[in-house]
């Protein structure tokens, strides 16, 4: 099967050789200039498309004012050059023929001004800014936003790749993007996230903000950086919104459809967006374990065959009123949903000394449901220029109901039966959690800014466990495996970051955040079986110094803490057979991060090196032998420490103005040290991933997109993931102004298949687990956007919760 990861990227390549001279093409070159003749250094430059005003490409001029396009397809354009303080200027339309460059005459940019009572400055932003760690797109400034999507918009930013296919966004190379919304975080699933962009219509969009540099200030999880979409102001009344529908299949029917909508009237604001799931699909995992003891070997192979059926929901209803022209109070309601059910049967050989020793076979019933609601009243403050109030009071509620039903009937080698038996096991896990935050943002100077917050959190759940055995009298509680935990958290959070202009080049951010963690977790039983009390400092530091519009450098440095999830805090029992158990870690850590990062940027290509050092950090499902009773029970793990290095590079290529490639390589160097049953374990893996996507726009108002990805080898604890790969296509078709159809196919090799192994003999950690959880699958999706074309969407805000709702996990 490795050979299949290989090829994914060698098809997502090939079309590179067949038709890189398929159509003819030129280059335009000009330069702009002041009203005073001075080189317009940094001028936005952007190239439209006649008759429809499509933008084809956009750029900054260097510091002569000179700017060059080039591989443009032969046609007619226009240009729109703009300059804050200057008034833009459209060129005359002009005709570009094949395989020649063509001088256009110099670009003159006026002072802007009106005059009213006094004279005053009214400067027209243009459509590109290049800040320290941010590049701004005024989308106001595009005479196609009307007719575009924020999603469209994105597909043309510097820097950022869209994925159609894998409802993905990646900015430099690096997947993972986290989405803000006028400042705040959208948190929603990735897929609902995608498609509400889709369906955001770019005319309601103010500035696209490119963030590639965190701040302090900022949620830990934006590794790989942040696409901050500023909608405009309150300023017209009325509805719109989008709805979508998917239908498609994996082995199994898949269906989507989702909604969202903006009313606002007066100072009232009404918004909403809600999303469903559901999906039917069989899964396939075999295990091999293998287990000494006192000169014994006992080697259990195990083969599931699952059929899953899962539906998910995701409600979310907000109120914005206007109290005032300076405040602002909200409400904002959430919801989310997944109802899980499986039914299965194992086939279990266990073999004793080589030889067939008992043989086990089980039908198994699971339900696993999700559900959650929580409520967050806002208040937002403006107190003066540039400084602006924040305060935040959440409550989340969340409930876990997850009963197993297993029945198992053990033969022996000839296939007689020896005994059967049924046992049944549930857990009810109800959780609540409070958050008070106050944040503070005060522009101090026109060079120094200032973040100030606080945040207090208060958590705690109920894991409800029983384990019930069948008798001849009826079902009899197992004492041993039945029990009740409670834990109690809270946690006090303050921080402060700075901006400073230290010079026209050098740009200097640094923040510090302290927490303070109480954490208890016992039973009726038994008192402080976890007891912690700690608190820690996080510094982040950033440099970033450019030396013109097109080199860039960075040096940064941060830490961090996550704690682990509270699933995995909750102890669960999952019997795979009666040898192999899933369970929850009371025990857990907290993971600490201290990372180190320096990049290079020139224009679009960019290079970045990595080291980053782990205390603590959380492995999942790590096996752990009990040689005398012939068990393994895996569950997540703190790491002593882990130690990576990482060296990327992102490099965009167009080969015509209808053809885009962007190709990411990645290689990592990881140490990890761990004890396993008293015994040091130290793993050092190289590994390296590589990313492709070829982008065609095609006649008609048709995209196709081909998406190749492959990684090698990697550590996982004490695990080892085998390589893994995956070949995506998507065909898209833009219909009038107000609709799309996509076409998509995913994994259409089949190489997302998960393979672990273990192989310490030494330890007696001997195994491998092969999982398929995704299938080659198809899928045809219909958007419509409706209502209003300039109506502001709503104020999509962070709440107090974010990163409480992020230690859940479904």
């Amino acid at each position: 099967m490795t050979h299949h990861p290989v090829l994914t990227l060698l098809l997502s390549g090939c079309l590179t050789v067949a038709v890189q001279n398929a159509a003819g093409q030129g280059a335009i070159r000009g330069k702009v200039l002041n009203s005073r003749n001075e080189p317009a250094t940094n001028a936005s430059v952007l190239l439209l498309k006649c008759p429809d005003s499509l933008l084809i490409a956009s750029l900054f001029c260097n510091h002569l004012g000179d700017f060059l396009f080039e591989k443009i397809d032969t046609g007619h354009y226009i240009l729109l050059t703009s300059m804050a303080g200057r008034q833009q200027r459209y060129s005359p339309l002009f005709k570009l023929d094949s395989n020649r460059e063509l001088l256009l005459e110099t670009q003159v940019l006026e002072a802007a001004f009106t005059e009213l009572k006094e004279v005053s400055v009214t400067a027209k932003k243009p459509f590109l800014e290049q800040e320290p760690y941010r590049l701004i797109l005024n989308i106001a400034v595009i005479p196609s936003a009307a007719s575009s999507t924020a999603l469209q918009i994105l597909e043309r930013s510097p820097g950022v790749l869209v994925n159609r296919q894998s409802s993905s966004i990646s900015l430099l190379g690096k997947e993972g993007v986290n989405i803000l919304i006028n400042g705040k975080p959208a948190y929603m699933p990735a897929a609902a996230i995608f498609q509400m962009l889709d369906g955001m219509n770019a005319g309601n969009i103010e500035t696209i903000e490119i963030i590639t540099t965190p701040s302090a200030s900022m949620d830990a999880e934006g590794k790989a950086g942040y696409v901050n979409i500023v909608l405009k102001k309150n300023e017209f009344a009325g509805t719109n919104g989008s709805f979508y529908l998917t239908g498609g299949y994996s082995r199994g029917p898949l269906a989507q459809a989702g909604l969202n909508f903006n009313h606002r009237s007066g100072r009232l604001n009404f918004f909403g967006n809600l999303s469903w799931t559901i999906e039917k699909k069989p899964i396939d995992i075999n295990t091999y374990v293998k287990v000494s003891n006192n000169g014994d070997v006992y080697e259990t192979w195990n083969s599931m065959d699952r059929n899953e059926h899962t539906q998910t929901h995701s409600l979310r209803l907000g109120m914005d009123y206007q109290l005032a022209k300076r405040t602002v109070m909200g409400v904002l309601v959430t919801s989310t949903g997944r109802w899980y059910s499986q039914k299965e049967k194992t086939y279990a050989d266990f073999y004793l000394n080589s030889a067939p020793d008992t043989l086990a076979r089980s039908w198994n019933r699971e339900k696993n449901y999700w559900v959650s609601y929580g409520i967050n009243l806002n208040l937002q403050q403006q107190l003066g220029k540039g400084d602006q109030l924040n305060f935040n009071a959440d409550y989340l509620r969340y409930k876990n109901d997850q009963p197993f039903h297993y029945y198992t009937r053990y033969l022996n080698p000839s296939g007689d039966l020896i005994y059967d038996e049924s046992y049944r096991n549930g857990k009810l896990t109800p959780m609540n959690i409070w958050v008070l935050a106050l944040d503070y943002l005060k522009k101090i100077s026109a060079k120094l800014e200032m973040e100030l917050g606080v945040k207090e959190t208060i958590a705690n759940f109920t894991n409800d466990l029983k384990f019930e055995r069948l008798q001849p009298a009826g079902w009899e509680v197992d004492p041993e495996l039945t029990s009740i935990y409670y834990l109690k958290e809270d946690y006090s959070m303050a921080y402060a970051s700075f901006r400073l202009k230290a010079s026209g080049k050098l740009t200097v951010k640094a923040g510090l955040r302290y927490e303070y963690t109480n954490s208890n977790l016992e039973t009726k039983l038994v008192s402080n079986i976890v007891d912690r009390h700690y608190g820690r400092f996080f510094p982040v530091v950033q440099l970033n110094y450019r030396t013109d519009e097109n080199h860039s450098f960075s040096l940064a440095y941060n830490s961090r803490i996550a704690r682990p999830a509270f699933n995995d805090l909750a102890p669960f029992t999952y019997y795979m057979n009666r040898n192999s158990v899933l369970t929850g870690n009371p025990a857990l850590q907290p993971t600490i991060t201290h990372g180190l990062n320096a990049s290079y940027s020139f224009k679009q290509y960019m290079v970045q090196l990595s080291f980053t050092k782990e205390i603590n950090g959380i492995a999942a499902f790590q096996p752990s032998v009990d040689s005398v009773l012939n068990k393994v029970v895996s569950k997540a793990e703190n790491l002593d420490d882990q130690y990576t290095l990482a060296a990327s590079v992102s490099v965009p290529l167009r080969a015509t103005s209808w053809w885009n490639m962007q190709y990411n390589l990645t290689g990592t160097w990881t140490q990890l040290n761990a004890v396993y049953q008293k015994n040091a374990v130290r793993q050092e893996r190289a590994a390296f991933n590589v990313f492709s996507v070829q982008s065609f726009t095609l006649p008609k108002q048709i995209s196709l997109e081909i998406t190749g990805y492959y990684s090698s080898k990697i550590a996982d604890g004490v695990r080892i993931l085998k390589p893994l790969g995956k070949l995506d296509i998507g065909l898209r078709k833009k219909i009038g102004l107000r609709d799309n159809l996509n076409l998509s196919g995913t994994n259409l090799l089949n190489t997302m298949r998960i393979r672990v192994y273990s192989d310490f003999p030494e330890f007696n950690l001997v195994g491998n687990v092969e999982r398929v959880f995704l299938w080659p699958a198809f899928a045809l999706t219909w958007t419509h956007n409706f209502g209003k074309e300039k109506l502001h969407a709503y104020r999509n805000r962070l709440t107090g919760a974010e990163e409480e709702k992020g230690r859940v996990q479904y």
